[in-house]
């Protein structure tokens, strides 16, 4: 799994790293909602956009977010998931967008 630059920004290998990543990113939030909007295949690509929703713990701020994944799958599993800011980025990525 790749993530976008940032504090944790890099790369995750392996089914704990990716899990840690995930389980340290979501205790800073009070209420969180991902909601897939759209989904693109191409071939053994399946590009996401997300539409995220939450609330940030000790806070009445909603924050809400819309950005891209690419899933890379082989023998219907998944191999790889990268993040991007911009959904825009997902598709260009995948070749669906110019």
């Amino acid at each position: 799994m790749t993530t976008p630059p940032g504090p944790r920004g890099g790369t995750y290998r392996g089914r704990e790293a990716c899990q840690g990543y995930f389980q340290e990113w979501l205790t800073a939030f009070e209420a969180l909602s991902v909601e897939p909007e759209e989904l693109f295949e191409r071939g053994d690509q399946v590009a996401v956009v997300l539409k995220l929703q939450a609330r940030p713990k000790a806070s009445s701020a909603e924050i809400e977010i819309r950005n891209g994944h690419l899933w890379a799958f082989r023998d219907g599993k998944a191999v790889s998931m990268r993040m991007f800011p911009e959904p825009e980025k997902a598709l260009e990525t995948a070749g669906l967008r110019k």
